[in-house]
């Protein structure tokens, strides 16, 4: 959806007097849809949700602060959205590589990130297809499973589309005198428009925000979603962010976990 576009939906839905401020401070961003899915079925290295990771064979399972082992949510290759770049990021994503997040299910919110440069080289954790698999060489060691007691949900296969995603608060339309009733209604208007298709998402505005820190960038938005067995807190979303610099050079470890409240 381009800016102009947007404009029209804009003025179409009552608020033609701040349609172009707020359509020029819109952000590119990515919706992500659940698809069903066989685990065989996923080719390797690709973006997905649950099922078993997509990692090296001598990845170590991740625990939690609290010694608990934590559970995979989701894998996202990025170079599935080259495509998307005409769109104009403002925030340059890498042109390749699998970043792999996990999420403590037990005691305090906790993430886990790891960046693989070459999904290529990258073999299931626990795979029933081959002969080889990480957890079969710990077992033949007579090592127990590492990720024993990780809550472990359904295959979903991913699909993707562009959009642009809405400020909560235009503070240049309320800098150009928009009363609170209609910034209210604008309000509303953008919480429906960023959920359109769900609110799984890359990029752009995170449930709940004002405006984005320009400093700090969206990785991952997750709603809950019984597709993929997902039920967080009533209202709420999972929300990955890392600062800018740190996701244009591929620090992922340093992508923090907030817990938002939908409005």
């Amino acid at each position: 959806m381009m800016v102009e576009h947007l404009q029209k939906i804009l003025v179409r839905s009552g608020h033609e007097r701040w349609a172009w401020p707020i359509a020029e401070s819109s952000e590119p961003a990515i919706k992500i849809k659940t698809v069903f899915s066989d685990e065989k079925l996923i080719p390797i290295g690709v973006s997905k949700f649950g099922g078993t990771p997509h990692v090296p064979f001598d990845f170590a399972w991740p625990r939690s602060t609290a010694g608990q082992p934590m559970s995979f949510l989701a894998q996202i290759h990025f170079a599935e959205f080259i495509p998307f770049q005409w769109m104009g990021w403002k925030v340059p994503l890498p042109e390749e590589g699998l970043v792999s997040l996990f999420k403590s299910m037990v005691g305090p919110e906790e993430i886990r990130t790891f960046f693989f440069n070459n999904p290529a080289s990258l073999v299931r954790w626990d795979d029933p297809f081959a002969i080889d698999s990480p957890v079969r060489r710990l077992l033949q060691k007579g090592q127990a499973r590492p990720d024993d007691g990780s809550i472990h949900f359904p295959p979903r296969s991913l699909s993707f589309d562009q959009f642009l995603s809405l400020p909560e608060v235009c503070e240049r339309a309320r800098a150009m005198g928009q009363t609170d009733d209609e910034a209210e209604a604008y309000r509303q208007f953008a919480i429906e428009h960023n959920s359109t298709g769900g609110r799984h998402q890359m990029l752009g505005f995170a449930v709940g925000s004002k405006e984005r820190d320009p400093g700090q960038t969206l990785l991952l938005q997750l709603d809950s979603d019984p597709l993929v067995n997902w039920s967080w807190p009533e209202s709420t979303c999972i929300v990955i962010t890392m600062a800018t610099d740190d996701l244009q050079h591929c620090r992922f470890d340093h992508a923090r976990l907030h817990v938002s409240r939908c409005s």
